[in-house]
């Protein structure tokens, strides 16, 4: 497989519920997809496959696993189950979907070191502001990431430092 820069010389590319490789660069073998500006298909480029795999579980590790099933089942509403290992898996009401994946809190022994390399963005079914002021209440807390203001967004922590997000409306394309 082609390198360029010490990397893969391929990129992957989602259009559709598929997945395209195409070499890094090639935009000229593409075409503009009526999905939206800067969303391209394959066009008789690359390997082409179904897409395989979903997000299914997002699991978080945890110092506190108590604190941690407290605070995430209330905020989500999800249903507890209390694992023997240190664990917990919270499950969505009616079970998970693609909209709704299950959370597992990993017991870990250990607090949290730096910053989130990834993160939950929630979405409220009401008035955001009234979502963050409940989950501060709840035990998160604002977090200052460099925010400008104009997000629209709030950046809050658990009660263990994990960042998320409660965004103003559900993403968009």
């Amino acid at each position: 497989m082609p390198r360029a820069n010490g990397r893969l010389g391929y990129q992957p590319l989602v259009v559709g519920g598929e997945v395209a490789l195409a070499p890094r660069g090639v935009r000229s073998a593409w075409r503009r997809c009526p999905s939206g500006p800067g969303v391209f298909t394959a066009a008789a480029v690359g390997y082409r496959k179904p897409m395989g795999v979903r997000i299914a579980q997002c699991t978080l590790d945890v110092e506190d696993i108590d604190l941690m099933v407290s605070f995430w089942s209330a905020a989500l509403g999800y249903d507890i189950e209390q694992g023997d290992d240190g664990s917990a898996k919270l499950w969505p009401p009616g079970g998970p979907s693609a909209t709704a994946p299950t959370l597992w809190l990993q017991g870990s022994g250990t607090g949290k070191r730096d910053k989130n390399r990834l993160h939950l963005d929630l979405v409220a079914d009401t008035d955001p502001q009234t979502e963050v002021r409940r989950l501060i209440d709840l035990g998160a807390r604002h977090v200052d990431i460099g925010q400008t203001g104009s997000e629209q967004f709030t950046v809050l922590a658990d009660p263990e430092g994990n960042e998320f997000c409660v965004l103003d409306s559900a993403p968009t394309r």
